[in-house]
């Protein structure tokens, strides 16, 4: 099967729809398909895969209509409109997998138009329920020979957080929970990992909390997969609903109990592996830390859930439930 995969961000553009992309890639050039890539990121790659890099100036346009006449599929990770008007016209089987909510502007409008022209696809069923179109529920990979169990484990560090340190992903929910839990005579520490510790930095003085906080700065790959493994929990205390949620699968494969905000998806990415509280809840975010700090012979029974939940979430799983897909597409 020729497979033409547009993701408007790429390798070696580094976050969540890359490597998602690549890893499906991957497991479609494993089973034997033909596959091209077409992407607005710029830069160089090394890939065994053609890749298209259109520009704002459009060009790569003739070329990325050639490519829409060598394909069998079109499949589009996370909509774009630039890419979707053409794949569309070429009449050629399409696929749009959804990644992240649809506003209620124009431009969604727009895209819930073009979604009715396709075969969808959801990273969870939260999004589905959003969009309003239904579809097909297949969950994001994680790389599984990264983020992984170690043989040299130690868990010394109770709590760490990962995410891009701006106010949606709720640090300072967390850092109050640090206080209420310190005031209440828990020794613990947190580590956060992100970009853009500044204002946080200020607000952990302000809390009194400046020795207990560790910040680390950006990690990615195998130094983010060594610091989880050296943590007991991972804290997800985002205010808005993420819409899934691939950091909480990558820290339950190296071991962690995950503790996340319930609304979206990423209840989903979490599983039995871990526990939810309401969004911006501070008491109730400290209410479920306590609990598993007090008893921490409690993670064990979150963490003997993970091989099962995991297995969804695997790129052999993931790209065999495209591969169907395409495959029924184009048949049909």
């Amino acid at each position: 099967m020729h497979i033409l995969l547009a993701s408007h961000h790429f390798m070696p553009s580094v976050g969540g729809i890359e490597t998602v992309s690549k890893l499906l890639v991957r497991e479609f050039l494993k089973a034997g398909h033909e596959v091209r890539v077409v992407t607005f990121t710029p830069g160089q790659a090394e890939a065994n895969y053609p890749i298209l890099r259109l520009s704002k100036n459009d060009r790569g346009k003739s070329e990325l209509s050639n490519w829409m006449r060598w394909c069998d599929i079109f499949f589009q990770n996370q909509i774009g409109l630039r890419t979707l008007a053409p794949g569309i016209f070429a009449r050629k089987p399409l696929v749009v997998a959804t990644h992240t909510w649809l506003k209620e502007d124009v431009t969604s409008r727009i895209k819930r138009g073009f979604l009715r022209f396709s075969h969808r696809v959801y990273a969870s069923r939260a999004l589905e329920l959003q969009v309003g179109l239904s579809g097909q529920v297949i969950y994001n990979p994680y790389e599984k020979s990264v983020f992984c169990l170690s043989q040299q484990e130690t868990r010394e560090r109770d709590l760490i957080f990962v995410g891009r340190l701006v106010s949606d992903k709720g640090l300072d929910i967390l850092l109050r929970s640090l206080r209420q839990i310190v005031d209440k005579g828990i020794s613990t520490r947190l580590t956060i990992v992100g970009k853009g510790i500044e204002a946080f930095y200020e607000l952990s003085r302000n809390l009194g909390l400046k020795e207990l906080v560790i910040f680390r700065g950006e990690l990615c790959g195998e130094s983010l997969a060594q610091e989880l493994r050296r943590h007991r929990i991972l804290v997800v205390p985002s205010l808005w609903n993420e819409p899934f949620g691939l950091v909480a699968v990558e820290a339950i494969a190296c071991g962690c109990v995950v503790v996340g905000s319930g609304g979206g998806g990423l209840s989903e990415a979490i599983g039995p592996c871990g526990k939810t509280f309401p969004n911006g809840d501070v008491d109730k975010l400290t209410e479920t830390l306590l609990s598993l700090l007090a008893h921490p012979e409690h993670l064990d029974a979150f963490r003997a859930a993970a091989p099962a939940h995991l297995a969804q979430f695997s790129p052999e799983i993931s790209a065999t439930r495209y591969l169907d897909l395409f495959d029924s597409c184009v048949s049909g």
